[in-house]
C-alpha cells in the first residue's frame, strides 16, 4: 500500500531538548501472534535505532525527535490559512481542561514580528510529530487542500473513507509518486525547513487533528548510579518528550531513515512486550509504559475513541526517579508513594541513596506504587496501581498462555 497517508479535511537554555514521538497505530486483524493472550486488531509502527545513535542505541522506538525552529514557524500559520484554517481553529487545541505540559508554556524560539502571528504550541509539536515520522519512516500524514482563486475561501478536499468513529477521512489515492516521496523524504531530514518547503508546493497541511495527546516524558537526570548487579545505562541527553497518539485504517508500507535507523516493523503491544522479555528487543521504559498501558485496549475503534476522552484530562511532564537497589533500580514515577515531594529536575542534588534495601524491601510499606523495577535494562517488571491524566492503569498480567511461558 501507498506509504502517503492523506486525511481531508525561547527561552532561557534549558538541560534537556524539547522533542515529539507519535504512537502511530494502524488497523490489522489478528494483529497479536498465536499463543498470545491478547487479541489485538492493530499495530504499532517500531523503529530501531543505529547501534551508532548518541541517544538509546539499538532500542526499538516509536518515531519521533527534536522540536525544529522550522516546526515553529509562522508560516505554518499562513500555509493554514491559505487551506481555509485560521489562527483561532489552530487555538482550540489548547482547550483542554486538564492540566498542561510545561512545554506548551514556553515562549516559542522563533521570534514573530509585525503582522505574523505565532503558532500555537499544542500544533508545532503536532507538526514536529508529524515531520519526524515522515523523516524517519516515510510515512506522510497530511491534509491535501484545494487553492481557490482570489475571493474565494480555499479548503480541505472531502473525497475520501470516513474512519470509524473519528470523523475523519483518509483519501484512496493521490498524485504523488513514490519516488518524489524519496526524495522529499531525503530532504526533510537533512533540513527541517524543507518540510514546509514540500508542504506549500504540494498544498499540503500537516494532519494536526488526527494526533490525540497522550504522555509527556522527561528523561531522568543522571545523577544516580545503578546498584551492583543493575546494567541501567543512562543516556547523557536528556528529552522533554510529548506523546501523540494517532490510529490508522491501513498497515503502509515503511521506507525507514538509513542514517538513524536499521530497522521498521509494524508489532502489536502484546508481542514488543514479549520480545523485549526475550532480549530479542530493547525497549526503552517510555515504550514499556506505552505498550503496557495499550494492553488495556486491544482494539483499535475503542482506542480511538478512548484517546478523545482521555485527552480533555491533560497530561504534564513526568519526570522518573532512579532509585539504585541492591539487585538493580526502581524507577520511580509520579503517584508512587516514594516519588520525591519535590523531585531534583536539573540534577543538581549531591544527595545520593545507599543502595541497602533490595527491590523487594524497597517496594514494602507502600499502599501506592508506581514504579518500573529494573534488574537490568531488559529484565524490567512493572508494578503499578497508579493510574494517570486518564489513562486505565497499566496491564501488568500474563501476556501468553502458560504452556508457552514455560518454553
Amino acid at each position: 500500500m501507498h506509504r502517503l497517508l492523506f486525511r481531508h479535511f525561547n527561552t532561557m537554555s534549558s538541560p534537556w531538548k524539547e522533542a515529539a514521538t507519535l504512537v502511530l497505530a494502524a488497523k490489522a486483524p489478528n494483529a497479536s501472534r498465536q499463543g498470545t493472550l491478547i487479541p489485538f486488531d492493530y499495530k504499532l509502527l517500531m523503529l530501531k535505532r543505529s547501534s551508532r545513535s548518541g541517544f538509546m542505541p539499538s532500542a526499538n522506538v516509536f518515531p519521533g525527535g527534536v522540536l525544529d525552529p522550522a516546526d515553529e514557524s509562522s508560516e505554518w500559520v499562513k500555509l493554514f490559512e491559505s487551506a481555509g484554517v485560521g489562527v483561532e481553529e489552530l487555538k482550540k487545541f489548547s482547550d483542554i481542561p486538564g492540566p498542561r505540559p510545561a512545554a506548551f508554556r514556553t515562549r516559542p524560539r522563533q521570534k514573530v514580528s509585525g503582522s505574523e502571528v505565532a503558532l500555537p504550541r499544542e500544533v508545532a509539536f503536532r507538526i514536529c510529530a508529524i515531520r519526524e515520522t515522515y523523516e524517519e519512516s516515510g510515512i506522510l500524514l497530511g491534509r491535501r487542500f484545494i487553492r481557490q482563486s482570489h475571493g474565494q475561501k480555499s479548503e480541505v478536499t472531502n473525497s475520501g473513507k470516513f474512519y470509524n468513529n473519528s470523523g475523519l477521512k483518509i483519501a484512496d489515492h493521490c498524485d504523488l509518486e513514490w519516488s518524489v516521496l524519496d526524495q522529499w523524504q531525503s530532504k526533510v531530514d537533512s533540513n527541517a525547513n524543507n518540510f514546509l518547503a514540500m508542504c506549500k508546493e504540494f498544498s499540503i497541511v500537516p494532519d494536526v487533528w488526527a494526533l490525540r495527546e497522550w504522555f509527556n516524558w522527561l528523561t531522568p537526570t543522571a545523577g544516580v548510579k545503578p546498584g551492583k548487579g543493575a546494567d541501567h545505562k543512562l543516556a547523557p541527553r536528556r528529552y522533554d518528550a510529548l506523546f501523540f497518539l494517532c490510529c490508522i485504517d491501513d498497515l503502509l508500507d515503511v521506507s525507514h531513515c538509513q542514517r538513524e535507523m536499521v530497522k521498521a516493523e509494524w508489532v502489536s503491544p502484546v508481542d514488543a512486550l514479549l520480545d523485549h522479555r526475550a532480549h530479542l528487543i530493547y525497549l526503552p521504559p517510555p515504550q514499556v509504559f506505552t505498550c503496557s498501558g495499550l494492553c488495556n485496549h486491544p482494539s483499535i475503534e475503542h482506542l480511538q475513541r478512548f484517546s478523545v476522552t482521555r485527552e480533555q484530562n491533560g497530561m504534564e511532564r513526568w519526570l522518573p526517579v532512579l532509585v539504585p537497589c541492591r539487585d538493580g533500580v526502581a524507577e520511580l514515577w509520579p503517584g508512587d508513594d516514594r516519588y520525591p515531594a519535590e523531585p531534583d529536575l536539573y540534577g543538581v542534588s549531591d544527595s545520593e541513596t545507599d543502595s541497602v534495601v533490595t527491590l523487594k524491601e524497597f517496594r514494602e510499606g507502600c499502599a501506592s506504587l508506581n514504579r518500573l523495577e529494573l534488574n537490568s535494562p531488559q529484565d524490567s517488571k512493572i508494578v503499578s496501581n497508579v493510574a494517570s491524566y486518564g489513562h486505565l492503569g497499566l496491564y501488568q498480567g500474563e501476556l501468553r498462555t502458560p504452556l508457552l511461558n514455560k518454553l
